[in-house]
């Protein structure tokens, strides 16, 4: 009888986190298209809106090496095993490695992306060699701005998966919702006078993003450690 009732309890918890996270994922797609409709309502007839959507190419490369999908849920696995063998440090020490790994190798790629926007624009930016100077002058200043959002994105993303692996669904799966309506606003409010404060505002709702994602986060971090633990079995479980 208790068997059955746990039963009922664990499937009523996998009911409720799959409605979570479906609303979640709807809610994301509505607010991404809002958003894109935005770009083309208020910044096309000003002229730069292909330049604001060419500047997250880096941005977005940078997410993609360092906070992909694959490498944020790739921490879910590791720690949730950890956590069903009741060995929450040991987890927690892949997840530090992780976390203090992914910071370096963001402070690199962001100083060399900065330093050499230019040049990578030119290779990985489809059309960017047919922008003329003026055109491309503010493609290389908007990129500048959002790279500052990737640092963000990427801590987002992991606290994500740290989420995940404690089965505290909410707030890890309408994140990306707050930041596509904080996207929303800032288009709203600066998408017609000026593509810089609307990139800026991009950036902001990145912050605010990250905050909420550490705020549901912290009470977690009692193990984490700014160290690496290269040698740890989770981490190279992990990786």
């Amino acid at each position: 009888m208790e068997n059955n009732m746990n039963s009922q309890d664990t499937a009523k918890k996998l009911t409720g986190a799959a409605f979570i996270v479906m609303s979640a994922t709807l809610l994301s797609r509505i607010t991404g298209f809002l958003r894109t409709l935005l770009i083309s309502t208020y910044m096309m007839p000003q002229g730069y809106s292909d330049e604001f959507l060419l500047a997250f190419t880096l941005p977005d490369l940078v997410y993609d090496l360092l906070a992909g999908g694959a490498i944020a849920a790739a921490m879910i696995p590791v720690l949730s095993t950890y956590l069903a063998k009741d060995n929450e440090k040991t987890g927690w020490k892949a997840v530090s490695t992780f976390m203090n790994l992914s910071v370096i190798f963001m402070l690199a790629l962001e100083l060399v992306f900065f330093i050499f926007t230019d040049e990578l624009l030119g290779v990985l930016a489809a059309g960017y060699n047919g922008v003329n100077s003026g055109d491309r002058e503010l493609l290389i200043r908007l990129t500048r701005i959002l790279l500052l959002s990737a640092p963000f994105m990427m801590m987002a993303g992991q606290f994500n998966g740290i989420l995940n692996s404690y089965k505290h669904f909410t707030a890890a799966a309408f994140g990306p919702v707050i930041y596509n309506i904080c996207t929303i606003l800032s288009i709203a409010a600066f998408g017609k006078t000026s593509a810089e404060l609307t990139s800026w505002g991009v950036v902001l709702g990145a912050a605010i993003f990250f905050l909420i994602q550490l705020a549901a986060t912290r009470k977690h971090f009692i193990y984490y450690r700014p160290k690496l633990f290269i040698r740890n079995q989770a981490f190279r479980e992990l990786i």
